[in-house]
């Protein structure tokens, strides 16, 4: 049938044709209104001008947030000009300067307190309720400019004071102290002021270390050092469910002994027992539910802040925290629950300097004073995760309903008690001004100083999971001196992209398989690979993993190649109905291409395989360690389902290989799935490098079981290399042959 021809006025015609069009095109189009024009222009004018402002507003306040709470969290008491400018305009006596500059160096000093017992402060007499078991200079000549040091002390702590029902997370406790190195600016220190409340828990042992070793006492200088020293907590606790029976929780006011009491519960319940602290066997009270917890990764922070101060307002905040600090004496405990980068900073202690001897004599006899002020120094108290909690290994309470029974357990775990030994790390860097506020905004005292209904008793996979969010935590906050979290989750998302990416486009490929020919694909390869895929569902399904992707590329391999296609409708993505299809040229010749390869050579090689995954059992020999926790131990007949699963996926990829070598086409997936199958791996194997990743290196590790299959991506990823890609497949039409 042909068309037939336009006449020659083509106007005439085009008219005729538009005239029997229903459509929009025959309605005159309306021309718009000059007014209506107007108004709109008018309306987005003030649409833009709104938006201009609420952007102008918005970041005003967050420059004004960052500048004032974060980055420039002192900005109100800096003095807008250097020491050598206010020395030079002779107002260095209306100024403070730091005591720590970049060029000074200076020691930290570590001494590590125990509570004592209340049969150790009867015997040993003196008003002291803590005992130093450690006390050392841990880091020597540091300066401001250096990076994170890492230092692991050894700690013998006697579990015998976690016995009380009193305990505390102050029970055990690290106190930092930080001391400039002579020549030093404390040199000339004459006086000092601080906010901290009296009496103050003692910072080290009198017969540790001084800048006056002569001295019988400390002396004014160590005082003043003691002044801007922090203490950590060393002990978290949790509350143990396992030891403790609700309802069977007998409460007494005093510490009496168990025989002699008059209202015995009933023999036929369980009672909770424990040992008080004069050592006599009494009901177990709430407090016993607690178990501790050492803490052994702790990290302190020292400000790297060496601006010059306005004396004058330094002075007006010091005078604000001094009244604060009388408040702390009435109620003890505020303060270092409140003391944060933002409201203490710089002012908890300044230092008055004499005059320098090196200066002339009129500069010497002037009534001023220099003042200086102490670098600040605060803990990370999200920094220890699960994995860095060491139980007590001591018996706080027995549950039982034989008297005699508790009593004898008790005392027999008492008297095998001994001394724990405890590898303490502790990690000192310096951060920015900004950076300290930022880690002491997001690291509450929420949760810190225990861990409710959670604790050891996790399994390894939850600690492992709550170490990696703590981890990231903190490096997102700049707090991974020894790792590389940020890098970790980088690599993760790429192996994810590229895992995703490898998925959809595999999919995508067989789809159109299932829709095309087999041309270039091995058909027993396709058997083998698809078997391996069901057994893979079958045991991610054991271990109540998602299996359901899993099972979409066998049931997408197995339409390809079986001899029934469906037929597709004119929507070209619902099948109508199922036609035996007879294989055409091309597919014959691929066959017999394919067959080359005997099926008896591949059942060799299947049966070698599988004998050698039985007996050598590859996937317990690693060839990279495991570092994440390992899964849980399967059964004996799904153990067989492992052996089985590597041999089928091996072979097929084999077949497909020799087909792909022999044809000189690459087949049986798209090029770019094979490069991003690659890429996954190497990400990987990126994962587990400690040179990368550091302390953040994580994996289920490589074993010889797993070397099998990569290897045959790898000489895939050669073919799609270096052969050509195959062209796409056109289903011939019979009656042309």
């Amino acid at each position: 049938m042909s068309t037939p021809e336009l006449p020659n006025d083509t106007k005439t015609s085009a008219k005729s044709l538009l005239e029997l069009d229903p459509g929009l095109g025959s309605s005159p189009r309306r021309k718009p209104s000059g007014c209506r024009f107007i108004c709109k222009s008018i309306l987005w004018v003030f649409a833009g001008l709104f938006g201009v402002f609420v952007a102008i507003i918005s970041f005003r306040s967050g420059a004004s947030f960052v500048n004032g709470t974060l980055r420039f969290t002192h900005a109100s008491v800096y003095q807008n000009q250097t020491w050598e400018e206010a020395v030079k305009t002779w107002q260095r006596y209306t100024v403070a300067r730091p005591l720590i500059d970049q060029e000074q160096k200076f020691d930290v000093g570590v001494t590590v307190w125990l509570r004592k017992t209340e049969e150790e402060m009867s015997t040993v007499g003196g008003d002291a309720t803590e005992q130093a078991i450690y006390q050392d200079i841990v880091f020597r000549g540091l300066k401001l400019r250096d990076k994170a040091r890492l230092v692991k002390i050894p700690l013998q702590i006697p579990p015998a004071v976690f016995r009380s029902e009193n305990i505390s997370t102050s029970d055990l406790s690290a106190s930092i102290i930080l001391i400039p190195q002579s020549p030093s600016l404390l040199d000339r220190m004459t006086n000092y002021s601080s906010w901290g409340p009296t009496p103050m828990k003692p910072v080290r042992n009198e017969t540790g270390y001084s800048l006056d070793p002569e001295a019988l006492r400390p002396s004014l200088r160590d005082r003043a050092i003691d002044s801007f020293a922090i203490r950590l907590d060393l002990i978290r606790l949790y509350e143990n469910k396992t030891m403790a029976m609700e309802g069977h929780i007998y409460e007494d006011d005093d510490d009496e002994p168990l025989f002699g009491i008059k209202d015995v519960p009933d023999g036929n319940e369980a009672v909770c027992y424990a040992l008080a602290d004069s050592g006599q066997v009494v009901l177990a009270k709430p407090g016993h539910k607690l178990q501790p917890l050492i803490i052994s990764k702790s990290h302190v922070l020292v400000a790297n802040e060496t601006h010059v101060f306005s004396l004058q307002r330094l002075m007006e905040k010091h005078r604000k925290l001094l009244r604060y600090g009388r408040l702390c004496n009435q109620r003890p405990g505020i303060c270092d629950r409140s003391r944060r980068y933002q409201t203490h900073g710089h002012w908890e202690t300044l230092i008055e300097l004499g005059a320098d001897s090196n200066e002339d004599s009129e500069t010497r006899n002037t009534k001023s004073q220099e003042w200086v002020y102490p670098p600040y120094l605060t803990g990370i108290r999200r920094v220890s995760g699960p994995k860095d909690l060491v139980p007590v290994p001591v018996t706080r309470q027995i549950c039982d309903r034989n008297a005699s029974n508790a009593t004898s357990h008790l005392l027999a775990d008492r008297d095998k008690e001994t001394p724990m030994n405890v590898m303490w790390h502790l990690t000192l860097s310096v951060a920015s001004p900004g950076k300290i506020a930022t880690v002491e905004m997001f690291n509450s005292d929420s949760d810190s100083s225990s861990v409710k209904n959670a604790g050891p008793h996790d399994s390894e996979k939850e600690q492992a999971a709550d170490l990696t969010r703590l981890s990231v935590m903190n490096a997102f906050m700049g707090n991974s001196p020894h790792g590389h979290p940020r890098r970790k989750y980088a690599v993760n998302f790429i192996s994810g992209i590229a895992s995703l990416g490898r998925v959809i486009r595999s999919m995508l490929y067989w789809i159109g398989r299932a829709r095309g020919s087999t041309v270039h694909l091995s058909i027993k390869g396709t058997y083998l690979i698809a078997l391996s895929y069901i057994l893979s569902a079958a045991l991610r399904f054991k271990e109540n993993s998602s299996y359901w992707d899993v099972l979409v590329f066998p049931a997408l391999m197995l339409i390809a190649v079986s001899p029934v296609k469906l037929v597709w409708s004119n929507t070209k993505w619902i099948p109508s109905g199922i036609e035996a299809m007879k294989p055409n040229h091309q597919e014959r010749a691929s066959h017999r291409l394919d067959e080359r390869f005997k099926k008896r050579y591949a059942l060799v090689i299947f049966i070698a395989l599988i004998l050698l995954y039985h007996f050598l059992n590859p996937f317990s020999v690693y060839l990279i360690s495991r570092i994440d926790p390992p899964k849980p131990e399967t059964t004996h007949a799904w153990t067989w389902a492992w052996v089985f699963f590597g041999p089928l996926f091996i072979t097929g990829q084999l077949c497909q290989i020799v087909l792909n070598y022999r044809s000189g086409v690459f087949a049986g997936d798209y090029k770019l799935t094979i490069y991003l199958w690659a890429m996954s791996i190497v990400c990987d194997l990126v994962s587990h490098s400690e040179w990368v990743m550091g302390n953040d290196r994580g994996g289920t590790g490589w074993t010889v079981g797993d070397a099998g299959w990569i290897l045959s991506v790898g000489v895939l990823l050669l073919q799609a290399l270096s052969l050509r890609d195959e062209s796409e497949p056109e289903v011939e039409d019979e009656h042309e042959k």
